[in-house]
């Protein structure tokens, strides 16, 4: 099975780090950068499927980033924008300059594993799922949720 090449622009190593091994556990085959400049040397050579894309970099914003990797490798790469903040604010210019998806910080393998299957494809999860035959270990359980903070909840 084919797993999409993906290129990890975050300038944050713990983020980055987070975002890179669960990656590496599901057996994807990426690149990193940590600057804007680097990103676009990266999608040229690299040419990725999927870009996960800091919205604050050091050298220019992921909005600024996404404009130029349109110009340099069009429309097949899909983007995904990553931010700590309600990303609702730049949502319109971040999609004229053509990013796909967006994704929140602190970034969750979950969450990360979730929207990667939307943008490459919920068959292969699904295929996946049933060949191993293996029940999650929570299935059937109940669990106790105990938070005072909301979003933590959530």
């Amino acid at each position: 099975m084919n797993k999409a090449k993906i290129l990890v622009v975050e300038d944050d190593k713990a983020v980055r780090n987070l975002i890179t091994t669960t990656l590496e556990t599901q057996n994807y085959q990426y690149h990193t950068a940590e600057k804007g400049s680097e990103a676009l040397l990266e999608a040229v050579s690299f040419q990725p499927d999927v870009m996960l894309l800091d919205l604050g970099l050091p050298d220019m914003d992921g909005i600024e980033v996404t404009r130029r990797v349109r110009k340099v490798v069009g429309p097949d790469t899909t983007i995904i924008i990553i931010t700590a903040y309600d990303w609702t604010t730049i949502e319109k210019s971040a999609r004229e300059a053509g990013a796909n998806a967006f994704l929140f910080k602190p970034v969750f393998a979950s969450a990360l594993y979730n929207t990667l299957l939307s943008v490459t494809g919920v068959e292969e999860a699904a295929n996946k799922q049933e060949d191993d035959g293996v029940e999650p270990a929570l299935s059937g359980r109940r669990v106790l949720l105990a938070e005072d903070n909301e979003l933590n909840t959530e």
